[in-house]
């Protein structure tokens, strides 16, 4: 590239990779003048679209909810921050995790005040992404008395093709139907449909058919 009048230079380059880049500048010099040269740095980043969805939308003190979304473009162990606040201004961390191979994430939380919790997933900056916010999610959560039930699986990590154990325990012997789903991302995917009668526990055997994170 030649200097114009003044001394000064342009050139347009287009980077194609992520990550930190070096550009120099050369001056080779002349009879009158040293050479000379100067070097900047710059980071190439891209912003990922992050979604977030909560379930149940009403939730007892105590209880468990399960949070769960997506990045695109769909990249595996990218770290997702989960977060809540009581007035949309103080953020207050809750727990981190990371993205599967489909891009999906999964959280459960117990919600420990009443009133309505907003929460949000936070990708923080690195040296290839810029930092990404989902939209808010909001979950009412109210003193009741209910029955509460804990969900275990056996084993956590498996492969295509192979069974896990869903292992269910209340805290009360309950009579009625029991419903069991995944989340697998945004998306709900039904199970099974249980009848109890004075029950405390009950097992469902499951096969999952995609990678990726599943919450049970």
């Amino acid at each position: 590239v030649n200097t114009m009048d003044s001394g000064v230079f342009e050139d347009v380059f287009k980077p194609e990779e992520l990550g930190k880049w070096t550009v120099e500048a050369k001056w080779l010099g002349n009879s009158e003048y040293k050479g000379s040269s100067s070097k900047k740095e710059f980071w190439v980043k891209q912003r990922l679209e992050v979604t977030l969805t909560v379930y149940p939308s009403e939730a007892p003190l105590n209880s468990e909810i399960v949070l769960t979304g997506s990045v695109k473009p769909q990249l595996a162990n990218v770290r997702v921050m989960l977060q809540y606040s009581l007035d949309g201004s103080f953020w207050q961390d809750i727990g981190e995790t990371t993205t599967g191979a489909d891009g999906s994430f999964g959280f459960t939380y117990t919600v420990a005040v009443t009133g309505v919790l907003k929460f949000r997933a936070v990708v923080p900056e690195t040296d290839t992404i810029l930092e990404s916010v989902s939209s808010i999610v909001e979950v009412r959560v109210v003193r009741e008395l209910k029955a509460s039930i804990g969900v275990e699986v056996e084993p956590q990590e498996l492969m295509p093709g192979e069974e896990v154990l869903i292992k269910a325990s209340l805290n009360v012997s309950v009579t009625g139907r029991a419903i069991i789903s995944a989340y697998y991302g945004a998306e709900e995917i039904p199970i099974a449909e249980l009848e109890l009668v004075e029950a405390q526990s009950f097992d469902y055997t499951w096969t999952p058919e995609r990678e990726g994170v599943y919450v049970i």
